[in-house]
């Protein structure tokens, strides 16, 4: 008698990652023959196009990148660094991306974790220092006004000049 045929374990952990979850745990590691099961990748891909469905552009640049790598383009260290910073502001992607890279290859999950931190640190402060200019540019507006109304002012009392000698030398050339 054949066995029934049984459809592949549908990993869960691509879906939505627990925060309190290390990264390490989030992917499986490559099984015994170091090869990666099908059903991984394409979960991985729905993983991928799933984070970036309001930008499509980055998923098809994933796969360009996977396509490039398939036609010995770019080799494995120029795959790691354009996903790298494909995925800059993802770390899980990138560290789940560790799971198809061949033995001997890693991206280090402390480094990105560490990276993403401090791109966030930074658009913090960039976000703090923008709120501050803002704040100042409103205490400023006031000093602003009071300029061009008095711009304003001038230009009416030389419009007014202006039209007055023009008057006064057209009636006296009569």
């Amino acid at each position: 008698p054949v066995p029934p045929i049984t459809p592949p374990i549908q990993p869960n952990f691509w879906r939505s990652p627990p925060a309190q979850m290390p990264p390490q745990q989030l992917y499986p590691q490559n099984n015994n023959e170091g090869r990666v099961k099908f059903e991984t990748a394409l979960d991985f891909l729905d993983k991928v196009k799933n984070q970036f469905q309001n930008e499509p552009q980055v998923y098809r640049h994933f796969l360009k990148i996977m396509k490039d790598f398939k036609s010995q383009t770019i080799d494995t260290p120029g795959v790691i660094k354009r996903v790298s910073e494909l995925f800059k502001n993802h770390p899980h992607l990138i560290i789940g991306f560790n799971h198809f890279l061949p033995e001997g290859y890693k991206i280090d999950a402390s480094e990105v974790m560490q990276q993403h931190q401090k791109r966030q640190l930074l658009q913090q402060k960039e976000q703090e220092q923008q709120q501050a200019n803002q704040a100042s540019q409103r205490k400023q507006e006031p000093e602003l006004d009071h300029a061009r109304n008095y711009v304003k002012k001038i230009k009416v009392n030389i419009k007014e000049i202006f039209l007055f000698i023009i008057i006064s030398v057209s009636s006296s050339k009569k």
